[in-house]
């Protein structure tokens, strides 16, 4: 009776503590924001504005309109994927795979391409990739562009191979294939946000002439894509030729 009235009581304490410590951490980082502040009042400068969500309703009408916009951007990723993404994939696949060859379920060119499929959905953990790409709706669409996918891998198997791999190697393949140019919307305040992006292709350059495609030629194919999809939006164009 007595051992349970001490571990009560012990539980209470910690219980405090803990409240305390969080209470003096909550107003540690109160001091150092106001801190923050005036300091970049004193120097002219102001803190820059926090993310509000606007104030108003869908801009869809219908539930057949948000249809069909989700289904065009879906038709543009798959563009994307289907013409560019098998090239990345070949030049992944001339990684040395470091694997036991009776130990191999997967192949390189899976585990990488659901290695891309975490990174472009930035999941934040293994677990939650598991969840979510494992859905049945997830994994029936995503057979629809990769029809060789029997089944998908553990994340863990992902991440064993990626302890022992030359990562530099899945740099050096990202480097050579990936030669875009980008659209970004940009703020007074120096936030940047991607619009659309257009892929440099060679088959859109000169063949005759062994010329290949660039980001000028690029820049007409994208100015069009852009005022198709925002006809009456006057645009400044801010433009930088910096890598």
């Amino acid at each position: 009776m007595l051992s349970n009235v001490r571990k009560k009581n012990t539980d209470k304490l910690i219980k405090k503590q803990n409240r305390e410590a969080a209470k003096e951490n909550f107003e540690k980082r109160k001091e150092k924001q106001a801190e923050l502040r005036r300091q970049l009042r004193d120097e002219g400068l102001a803190m820059p504005p926090q993310p509000v969500p606007a104030s108003r309703r869908s801009s869809y009408s219908s539930v057949e309109e948000e249809n069909e916009a989700r289904i065009d951007a879906a038709v543009e990723h798959a563009r994307i994927i289907k013409a560019k993404l098998p090239v990345l994939l070949k030049r992944l696949d001339k990684i040395k795979d470091i694997r036991q060859p009776k130990k191999i379920k997967y192949s390189l060119t899976v585990l990488m391409l659901y290695g891309i499929l975490i990174f472009v959905h930035q999941f934040a953990s293994r677990r939650e990739a598991n969840n979510e790409i494992t859905r049945p709706m997830f994994e029936r669409n995503l057979r629809l562009l990769f029809p060789e996918l029997d089944s998908l891998p553990h994340a863990d198997t992902l991440y064993r191979l990626l302890c022992n791999i030359d990562v530099n190697q899945i740099e050096q393949a990202h480097i050579d294939y990936v030669y875009v140019l980008e659209a970004n919307l940009c703020f007074h305040n120096g936030m940047v946000i991607p619009l659309m992006s257009e892929f440099l292709d060679y088959q859109q350059g000169d063949s005759e002439q062994s010329k290949q495609d660039c980001e000028q030629k690029a820049f007409h194919r994208l100015a069009e894509r852009i005022k198709e999809a925002f006809p009456r939006l006057s645009i400044l164009l801010l433009l930088s030729n910096s890598p």
